[in-house]
Formats: C-alpha cells, sequence, structure tokens
C-alpha cells in the first residue's frame, strides 16, 4: 500500500546543507499502528509530512498503490491528501472562527459532497468521538481533549486510507491521552495509523508497531514488513460506519466560492471593528464619486427639465421661407485670400465683411411645409414617431386679432384703436386720456386743456404732430396675448395647476394664466380689455412730450394713474372676448381694359372694417384659471390666454373656403382671386411676379390648412429631440436635395452646450476623486496581506485536508470581494445620507429645486467598481498566500 524507498530530504540553509532524512527504505502494512520514536530533531515529522504529501522529498521515491509519486504535480498531492491521507496534529489545528461543525466538514467541503451528505456524515463523526452536542461550538469553548477529538473526527470525515497523528496526546492530560489512543487504536483496525511521539510507554502500550528514528535514519523496527514477500492481511470491518473500507474514486479536490467565502465572511465577523473600518476607509473614494455622480444626476435633471419645459415653449420650427443670418455668416466667412494666419508678409489684405453680409443677407430658406405637414400627419408616421413628441402646431400668415367692445356706441377695438386723431371726442382714446388728466389734476382748466390740445396738434416742418406720434406709438403696440395651448392634456396637467374651472373642452373656450404670485401683467390686462386702455394712453403721451424739444408751456400734466385691478375667479370665469382674423373691403369696378374686364378697389374706411370684424367675430369664454407649477421652469404658455387646438381650424374654415369666399358675405374678391390664379383681380392683369399670387391671397385674409407658414414640434424630451432630428435627416434623404428642409433649434444646442459643460465639469472631478478611490484599494491590499499573515495558520490546515493553492488564493481573494462590497455599499448608502443636506444647501442658497440623489446606474455601478478594484488589489497577497509552505503554516502561532 505505502512505500518508501530511498527517501532522502534536504533542507538547503544559508551556509550550509541540513540532511533532515537519510536513504529511508520503509514498507507499511493496510491497516497497523505504527508508533515513530526518537529524540527532537530526528526526522520524525519530517517524515510524517512526507507521507501525508505536505513536504516533497529530495531524493526516492514514494510509493501509493504500486503507484510511484515522482510525477505527481500539485493537484496529485492534493487528491492525495483530501482522499487518502487524514491528520491529527498535538495543537488540534482547528480554525477558530468556525464552528465545530465546520471544522469537521472541511474536508467534505473540498471532496465536492453536497451540503446534506456533509453535515450528516460530520455529525455521526461527532458522535463517535462523543461531541455531537458541541457541534455548534466555536473550536475555543471545548477543552483541549475536546479539541483533539474533533481533529480527529476531522481527520476520519473523509474515510482516509491513512491517518498520521503527530504527538496527539502532547497536550493531553493521561487521561485524556488514554482516550484518544484508545480510539486511534480502533481507528487502526481497518487502516494505517501512523503516530508520532516521544512517550515510549504509550507507544509499547497501544502501537502494534514501533519504529525508532536517529540522525533521518531508522535504527529499530519491531516488526518490519517488506511487501514483496508478505501478504497484507485481511481488513476486519467493525460496526462503526465512520470506519468504511470503501473509497469511491477520488475526485479533483476544490473550493467552492461559496466555501471561500463563508471562510473569510466568518473571520472578517471575528474582527468587526476592523472589518467596518477597513471598509469604511475603502468607501471614501465611492463616496466622493457617488457623490458627485448625484450632484452631476440633479443638474442634468434639472437641466433636462428646463430643457423639456422650454421645448414646449421654444420647439424645433421648421419656417416656410426665412433669411439667413448675414451678420454672423460675413462674421464667420472664411478669407478668400492665400494669406497664412500671422504671417510674416508686410502687407495688407480686405475682408470683405460689407459684400459678405449683403450678399448673405439676400438668401433665403425655403421649405416645402405642405409636403413635411402631409408626411407628419401619415398614419405610418404618427404609429412610428408620434410618441415622440407632446404635440406638433401649425401656425399661418394670419394673427388671431382680439376685440373687445368697450362702448356699445363705438365699438371700440382694442388693439387697432378707432378715432384716435379726434382730440374732442370723448369716446376717443386721445379724448380719454385727456378726460384722464383732467379728472386727476385739480389745477386743469378749460383754458390749460385748450394749450394742451393745441400743443399735441402742434406741427413745424412738415414733422408729424404730437398727436399723430402719439397715435403711431399707440398703434404699434403688440397686444397679442393668445398661444395655442398643445394637445396634449398630461403635458398641461404636469405643467399647470387647475386654480378654477377647466381646460378647453370646445373651440371656443380659453384658459387664463397667472404667475406665481396669481398677477396679470398690467400690458395685457390693457391688451385684453380688461383695464381701459385710455389710461396706458395717457403715459405714452407723457413719454412723448417729456422726449421732445418744444418744451411745453406751464408744468407738464403728470399721467393718470389707472385703478388697481383685483378680481376673484370668479369674477374672471366666463368672461367673453372676441376673436377673429385680419379683413379689407374691396369694391368691385367694371373695367373693359383689363384682361379680366373688371378689377378690385381696396376701400379704407377703419369704422367700416371695424363692424365687419366685430360683427362676425368669434366670442371665446374663460372656462379655466392655469397657474404653471412651482418646479416648471419655462412653461408652454407663452401669453395669457391659452386658447384650444381645434380653435384655428375652425376658423379657416369659417374665414378661408372658397365656397363662402372670405371672412363675410358680400366679399368676393377671395372667390374670384382663387378662380383666377393667374390674374391679379386688383390690377385685373396677369401677376408681374408669380409669388404675387399668394399674397394678395394673404391680403384678402385666405389661410391655406395645407401650407402653414411655420411647423413647431414640440419633442418630450432631449432624447426624443435627438431621434426626431434623426427622422428629419431620413426624410430629406428620402426627398432628395430640393424637398428637403432645415430646422431651427436654438433652444435644444444651447441646452447641449449647458449638459456637455456640466458632464464635463464632473468627468474631472470623478477622475481626481478616482485617485482616493485606488489609493483605498491599495490600503485594503494591505490589510489582506495582513489578513494573510494572521491567517498563516489556517492556510496550512487547509492545505492538510486538501486545499489547492488556488482555492487559499480564493480565500483571500474572497475576504478582499466581501470588504470591496461592503466598501461600496457603505459608500452609497453614505452618499445617500449626505444627498440630504447637500440637496438643502444648493437649493436654499441658490434658490433652485434640485434632486440630489444617488442615480440608480451609480447606486448599481459603484459597488462592482469597488469589488474590481479591491479584487486587483487582493491579487498580490492572494498569490503570496497560495505560495506558503504548509509545513512552515503549520508551524506558525
Amino acid at each position: 500500500m505505502l512505500k518508501l524507498k530511498g527517501i532522502h530530504k534536504d533542507y538547503v540553509m544559508t551556509d550550509e546543507v541540513v540532511h533532515a532524512i537519510r536513504d529511508l527504505d520503509l514498507d507499511f502494512r493496510r491497516n497497523e499502528f505504527v508508533a515513530i520514536l526518537g529524540p527532537s530533531g530526528c526526522g520524525k515529522t519530517t517524515l510524517l509530512n512526507i507521507i501525508g504529501g505536505l513536504d516533497r522529498y529530495t531524493k526516492g521515491d514514494l510509493i501509493i498503490e504500486d503507484k510511484s509519486t515522482k510525477q505527481y504535480k500539485d493537484h496529485d498531492w492534493d487528491i492525495y491528501r483530501n482522499h487518502s491521507i487524514g491528520f491529527v496534529f498535538q495543537s488540534y489545528n482547528l480554525i477558530g472562527h468556525i464552528s465545530v461543525l465546520a471544522n469537521v466538514e472541511l474536508a467534505l467541503t473540498l471532496a465536492g459532497i453536497s451540503r446534506t451528505e456533509r453535515k450528516a456524515r460530520a455529525l455521526e463523526a461527532l458522535t463517535i468521538v462523543g461531541l455531537k452536542d458541541k457541534a455548534k461550538k466555536k473550536p475555543h469553548q471545548l477543552s483541549g481533549g475536546q479539541m483533539q477529538r474533533v481533529a480527529i473526527a476531522r481527520a476520519l470525515i473523509n474515510n482516509p486510507k491513512i491517518l498520521l497523528a503527530d504527538e496527539p496526546t502532547g497536550a493531553l492530560d493521561s487521561e485524556t491521552s488514554t482516550q484518544v489512543l484508545n480510539l486511534l487504536k480502533e481507528v487502526s483496525e481497518n487502516r494505517l495509523v501512523i503516530m508520532v511521539t516521544h512517550n515510549k510507554e504509550l507507544a509499547e502500550k497501544y502501537a502494534t508497531r514501533i519504529i525508532k528514528m536517529s540522525d533521518g535514519k531508522i535504527v529499530d523496527d519491531s516488526k518490519p514488513f517488506t511487501s514483496e514477500t508478505l501478504e497484507q492481511p485481511k481488513i476486519q470491518k467493525t460496526k462503526k460506519s465512520i470506519i468504511k473500507t470503501k473509497n469511491k474514486k477520488a475526485k479533483n479536490s476544490a473550493m467552492s466560492y461559496a466555501t471561500a467565502l463563508g471562510l473569510s465572511f466568518n473571520n472578517m465577523m471575528t474582527k468587526k471593528g476592523r472589518t467596518i473600518l477597513v471598509s469604511f476607509a475603502g468607501s471614501i473614494g465611492i463616496i466622493g464619486i457617488a457623490l458627485i455622480l448625484s450632484v452631476s444626476f440633479g443638474f442634468n435633471n434639472y437641466i433636462s427639465s428646463v430643457e423639456s419645459d422650454a421645448m414646449s415653449t421654444y420647439p424645433m420650427t421648421v419656417y416656410a421661407s426665412s433669411n439667413m443670418n448675414s451678420l454672423l455668416s460675413a462674421v464667420s466667412s472664411r478669407p478668400t485670400h492665400e494669406l497664412p494666419e500671422y504671417s510674416d508678409k508686410e502687407e495688407i489684405v480686405e475682408n470683405a465683411f460689407i459684400s459678405n453680409m449683403l450678399a448673405n443677407s439676400i438668401e433665403v430658406t425655403k421649405n416645402d411645409t405642405t409636403a413635411f405637414k402631409a408626411f407628419l400627419e401619415k398614419d405610418e408616421t404618427v404609429t412610428k414617431y408620434g410618441n415622440l413628441w407632446n404635440g406638433i402646431q401649425y401656425t399661418y400668415s394670419q394673427n388671431l386679432q382680439i376685440y373687445k367692445k368697450i362702448d356699445i356706441e363705438t365699438n371700440a377695438l382694442v388693439n387697432e384703436i378707432i378715432n384716435l386723431s379726434d382730440l374732442d371726442d370723448p369716446y376717443s382714446y386721445l379724448g380719454k386720456a385727456i378726460e384722464t388728466y383732467r379728472t386727476d389734476d385739480p389745477t386743469w382748466t378749460p383754458a390749460k386743456a385748450e394749450i394742451f390740445k393745441q400743443f399735441l396738434n402742434h406741427s413745424s416742418d412738415g414733422k408729424p404732430s404730437m398727436k399723430d406720434s402719439v397715435e403711431q406709438s399707440f398703434k404699434n403696440l403688440n397686444f397679442n396675448a393668445f398661444t395655442e395651448l398643445l394637445n396634449n392634456e398630461k403635458l398641461l396637467n404636469n405643467q399647470y395647476d387647475i386654480l378654477a374651472g377647466h381646460l378647453p373642452t370646445a373651440y371656443n373656450e380659453v384658459v387664463l394664466t397667472v404667475d406665481s404670485y396669481n398677477e396679470i401683467n398690467d400690458y395685457l390686462l390693457f391688451g385684453l380689455g380688461i383695464k381701459d386702455a385710455s389710461y396706458l394712453m395717457s403715459k405714452v403721451i407723457y413719454a412723448q412730450m417729456s422726449s421732445v424739444s418744444i418744451p411745453f408751456p406751464g408744468t407738464l400734466p403728470e399721467p393718470a394713474s389707472s385703478p388697481t385691478f383685483k378680481k376673484s375667479f370668479s369674477d374672471l370665469l366666463n368672461l367673453t372676448f372676441s376673436v377673429g382674423i385680419k379683413t379689407q373691403r374691396y369694391d368691385k369696378t367694371i373695367d373693359s381694359t383689363t384682361e379680366l374686364g373688371y378689377h378690385y378697389d381696396y376701400q379704407y374706411d377703419d369704422e367700416v372694417e371695424m363692424k365687419d370684424r366685430i360683427d362676425n367675430s368669434l366670442e371665446l369664454k374663460i372656462v379655466g384659471i392655469l397657474r404653471n407649477k412651482p418646479d416648471v421652469n419655462i412653461a408652454s404658455i407663452k401669453g395669457a390666454i391659452g386658447y384650444s387646438p381645434e380653435l384655428l381650424p375652425y376658423l379657416i374654415e369659417q374665414t378661408s373656403s372658397p365656397s363662402t369666399g372670405g371672412y363675410y358675405e358680400d366679399a368676393t374678391v377671395l372667390k374670384d382671386q382663387i378662380a383666377n390664379p393667374e390674374l391679379d383681380v386688383l390690377s385685373g392683369e396677369e401677376f408681374v411676379f408669380p409669388n404675387n399670387y399668394e399674397t394678395n391671397l394673404d391680403d384678402f385674409g385666405y389661410i391655406d390648412k395645407d401650407h402653414p407658414e411655420e411647423i413647431r414640434i414640440y419633442p418630450k424630451d432631449f432624447e426624443s429631440k435627438q431621434k426626431i432630428t434623426q427622422m428629419i435627416q431620413d426624410y430629406n434623404e428620402m426627398v432628395g436635395e430640393e424637398g428637403k428642409i432645415t430646422v431651427s433649434d436654438m433652444v435644444g444646442e444651447l441646452f447641449t452646450s449647458f449638459q456637455v459643460i456640466v458632464d464635463a465639469v464632473s468627468y474631472i472631478l470623478i477622475a481626481f476623486v478616482s485617485i482616493s478611490l485606488i489609493v483605498s484599494s491599495i490600503m485594503i491590499g494591505i490589510i489582506t496581506y495582513v489578513s494573510v499573515l494572521e491567517r498563516t495558520k489556517e492556510i496550512g490546515i487547509l492545505r492538510s485536508v486538501g486545499a489547492r493553492k488556488k482555492d487559499i488564493s480564493r480565500v483571500f481573494t474572497a475576504e478582499t470581494l466581501i470588504t470591496g462590497l461592503l466598501a461600496g455599499i457603505i459608500g452609497v448608502g453614505s452618499a445617500f445620507l449626505l444627498d440630504i443636506p447637500i440637496m438643502f444647501l444648493i437649493n436654499h442658497f441658490a434658490k433652485l429645486n434640485l434632486l440630489i440623489t444617488v442615480p440608480w446606474y451609480g447606486a448599481l455601478v459603484l459597488p462592482i467598481i469597488s469589488v474590481i478594484l479591491t479584487l486587483l488589489a487582493g491579487l498580490i497577497p492572494s498569490s503570496l498566500a497560495a505560495k506558503k509552505d504548509p509545513v512552515i503554516a503549520l508551524r506558525s502561532e
């Protein structure tokens, strides 16, 4: 079974070679109790280690089951120790941080035995040695004899063929020694037991064979055996199931990752304080990166939120036609000469800035909005891309005009004022403005008022009078406070709180928006006719009079103050306005000299046109009052009034149908022009320029709903905007050079720049903080090496029961993995906690509404990064652990 042939073992020291074993020949029977006696240093333990495969012989051969071990590799010795050898040491060599049961299971764990069978066999082994009730205890809770019996149970658990006992009773009292030796003697009935001892009496009492050694040689053998000449005795089976003779085919010993993790985790739990401190130190870099990611995430979300809100106000826009930015083009144009930058030539050349600007100023970008609108409305386009935008708006050349019947007799118009020039008319705005002066100024006398009127009417050197100047200034005021609501109720509900009423449900319903203080700009109140515009006119008069060089005789009247506006929600709900499209009157004149035989003349009469507009206008009603939510940065409604997306299509149908001829019944000019697209109905002749046809239709109030002036696309978010951009690129490739369109998206470009800056700063900060992360990982590597030194004896124990070098490496790799994972979790968790005060401080001092938190990808990836770095840092110490000599490791304390 086991044969040593010419075994030599030499130890090379610094200045000499020590011959521990010299030319030793020895055979062993399959089952016998062999005691090896001899003085200290004679080679007993070295022989035991060579037989157990812990140490390698220098010369000779160890023959196991008639097979030479000269060609054995490390994994062959590992299998041999795991399946054929059981060690019992003088100092017990139990692993202190795991339970008694786990110590006994160790060899079975490496043998790949299932957890259920492993536990059953370990409990059975402990029962045989009388320690089943101690299975859950730790080794330090046992007496010396109990620990030695646990060691015997561990040695026998994997049914080894050879049991090696090195001074098993050296640390025991006589009674306990007797118990242990009786157990070993019983075991020797079924296997080979080799015991090294100094106690001659115990050896003679229990051993069946005594071998004496001196200076590395055998000097006496009480029962020599030669395998070539003698027959092996038959093995006698006992009743105890732990002592078996049937061995399964040896498998490669291997420690599972779960076992490695369990060993390392249990060891780390015995040093909880140090484990927590090391993990926290390793988490410093993770905390720094997590905080940077948190702030970056908050700012990027804020930018995305602002961008998303801005997209609802400043969409991607396709214009039917637009002039290019001539100044920008001129500035950015490259020089036309060949002189390089920073030339050494002593000459000055021209930069054609003005020429380039003038050349570029006449360039006009034309977009076929008709074709693009048709593309956007296709079913396949809506199906494929419809989820990318909050809505699409089409705008036309005609704008909505607001009308308010201020006076029943005059039907005065708000944003195109009637009778401005009549200073004596109490219903005209100039007249009413003068009245406001008279009311507010107690010194205002008829004589003073007359001087004031004369001053306003005064004109010299062909210049317009003050009255005319005021009239023109007031006419130029733009009171358009209308914005079409996006056809997206979810977006509106996300951006606005409905303070009263509801969102429009019909084309003639509108909503009024207020700011965060529930205010409406007085300019809009004048424009909407809610406040009397004569007060605004008085301010315009005062501003004009203050700026002229002709001094006003006497004291300049101060402008009147309009009453403070304050209304309840109920006062404004159901308030009505009138809205319509700009119209003009034309008279048809028979003219035989024209190709048409007639022509139309424009009839300029403000009051008549005013009556037409008011009589044919559409009444709108305020049905809701909205206020943008506190966390919305840019709201989608730019004006004070938001109208239904159904309104404009309705007005187009009512005002621009060729069958009705225009906005009012007696205007046939539109019908005639549509019927004669080649002829100008205003002159009766052919058009001089082809585009004059569209100009006439525009002047006549016609709107072609299939040919919008602008197409506004409102992306849902930045990612959607990118996909829409790609959609437009695909469209341009499909239609070719002549049909391609250009898109204006200045806001998107601006926010992209902001995001790039935030990301760049974040990356730079992460790069700096990563240095601390690397330093932390190196520190963990050093701590792991300290752990290797502390667990050196455990390394020897694991190797003695068959653990491979890679298993030892795996144990310490598992320790760094646990440390790295704990560091990552602590780092991310600490960052989450620190995010709370950081978010409060930033929002408090910067007046923002940021959500500062570790993003999900950071919470997931950072612990993984921590684990990877600590694993890398643990490669060297785990490699050093694997290379440790098991014999030397077992001697360490």
